[in-house]
């Protein structure tokens, strides 16, 4: 008889059609609010979170449409975005195994968009590989998610979470870059509770990253032009007289560990404190089998600390958040010149003359947050959360005499949801306001493609800007499935000063979704 490994198993149970049924109608139209505020664990990098949730069997399926409009965006970002998105997700509960696990698909377009082809590297990545011409990138994301919690013994729960994300990009505008990436995760998770309302919890995550970008040129009598960055709008550059297709191939791996220890002292009390540790590295080499070049070595080592209580009764529930985070990114360059090789018949080569440390960033974050739920026989029927964030970033680009950068921030948001029912009707109402602002910013770097790139990348990370966002949710009980529609919207405003590029003057950013539900 052939056996199923136990993540294969929940996904077929959790999609095969007629198994998952929700035990608690009343509890679906809110079991996101339910699951934020109940579970304690919710935020936790311990898959063991599953086992706690509050929630009841159930199955999401949605479907959705996002117009992005507006300048007030990043340097490499596109002002005019549209993307169509579907999804399913659920979980079903067992005697001692539970399962959760999540499938969602999204197609998007992104109009005139420009520097930058990579799709799934760090964020943080100085490594960057793009060119100049503005083109429409049509995007590809698939996303594929599955969680078991299981409880062998009376004080011990073992838990295993998988994650599979893929992309790919490209577009019709010479030098038509294309690009496909890969996340593959792993994060396992044990939590022993010790009695007394007391819990220990031990988890762990590997990423494996790859990512590939190659390009095609319809018209050689053009020539374009690969930027290959390597931090503060530094960067080098290859023709496509040199190279027509120019491959770039990413590599990578990040290793995770937290820890966390909870207590629940009943009556309303209840404690989480975590700690994680991250170590992650991705490497950039171009020219696949034509030649090599070492396009940068990345690093990036963070810690984090965070605390969560929770205190509250059965009328309303209390939430306080708050975290400290530290990142230290090293990136590696290699000073190479370019050759033809005799013995590879006349092929371009590279030959490395040095190598070290380009690029250094250190980012730390204080965050906070409060989230206040009224209940009603367990239901939500308002909810109040407020966040704030203050980052201090320095980054050095060792660079000739050295250039740097560096700002502080603050960033803030608060946002109220009502939730009014009727009948077999359902109708969540929701209003927020947000904001951001710098304290202090500085910036020396070089001419090259100062005004046109790095200015306007720093004006918008310590741009001052004010927004505000809407939705609103109607769903209604059809037999054993509840169906829904949704609409939301959000706006940012720029209100700077304009301190390194008035590119971004009068400037905004708007985001309408509109989508379909069916829970049960």
């Amino acid at each position: 008889m052939k056996r199923y490994p136990g993540t294969a198993l929940c996904a077929l149970l959790l999609f095969g059609g007629g198994t998952l049924r929700a035990q608690q109608k009343a509890q679906l139209p809110v079991y996101q609010e339910i699951e934020r505020s109940g579970n304690l664990y919710s935020r936790s990098h311990n898959p063991s979170a599953l086992w706690f949730s509050p929630v009841g069997n159930l199955l999401d399926f949605h479907a959705d449409y996002d117009i992005r409009r507006g300048d007030l965006h990043d340097v490499d970002e596109s002002s005019k975005i549209n993307a169509f998105g579907v999804g399913i997700s659920g979980q079903q509960r067992f005697n001692k195994v539970i399962c959760s696990g999540s499938i969602a698909y999204n197609d998007g377009k992104e109009y005139a968009r420009r520097w930058n082809s990579t799709l799934q590297i760090a964020d943080d990545n100085p490594f960057i590989l793009g060119d100049s011409i503005p083109s429409d990138f049509n995007t590809q994301r698939f996303n594929l998610s599955g969680t078991v919690a299981y409880k062998p013994l009376e004080r011990l729960i073992l838990a295993l979470k998988l994650d599979y994300n893929t992309g790919s990009s490209a577009n019709q505008t010479d030098p038509r870059p294309k690009t496909d990436g890969m996340h593959f995760v792993i994060t396992p998770g044990v939590q022993y509770l010790m009695g007394g309302g007391f819990s220990l919890g031990l988890s762990g995550g590997f990423d494996l990253m790859s990512e590939s970008i190659s390009h095609e040129v319809i018209d050689p009598r053009e020539s374009y032009v690969y930027f290959r960055f390597n931090g503060l709008g530094d960067y080098s550059t290859i023709s496509t007289g040199t190279s027509l297709s120019y491959p770039r191939n990413y590599t990578g791996t990040e290793y995770t560990g937290a820890l966390q220890f909870a207590w629940d002292g009943g009556r309303g009390f209840a404690n989480l404190l975590e700690a994680t540790y991250a170590s992650s590295t991705q490497e950039a080499r171009d020219g696949g089998a034509a030649f090599t070049f070492l396009g940068g070595d990345y690093s990036r080592t963070s810690f984090g600390v965070s605390d969560r209580l929770r205190f509250g009764n059965s009328r309303r529930t209390h939430n306080v958040i708050v975290g400290w985070d530290h990142k230290r990114v090293e990136g590696i360059w290699y000073e190479q010149t370019a050759y033809v090789d005799p013995d590879k018949n006349n092929q371009l080569s590279y030959k490395v003359q040095a190598s070290g440390l380009k690029n250094k960033e250190t980012v730390s974050v204080f965050r906070a947050e409060y989230r206040f739920d009224k209940l009603r026989d367990g239901l939500p029927t308002f909810a109040l959360h407020a966040a704030g964030r203050y980052e201090d970033s320095e980054t050095t680009h060792f660079e000739g005499d050295g250039y740097n950068r560096s700002y502080t921030r603050i960033i803030g948001s608060v946002e109220a949801s009502k939730f009014f029912a009727f009948g077999r009707n359902r109708i969540t109402a929701t209003l927020g306001v947000r904001g951001a602002a710098p304290i202090t910013s500085s910036q020396h770097v070089q001419d090259r493609i100062k005004q046109a790139y790095t200015n306007p990348a720093f004006e918008y990370i310590t741009a001052t800007w004010i927004g505000g966002n809407a939705a609103v949710r109607y769903r209604r009980l059809f037999g054993k499935l509840w169906a829904g529609l949704y609409a939301e919207a959000s706006l940012k405003r720029y209100i700077g000063e304009g301190n390194y590029t008035d590119l971004l003057e009068g400037t905004d950013s708007r985001r309408f979704t509109f989508g379909v539900e069916i829970l049960f």
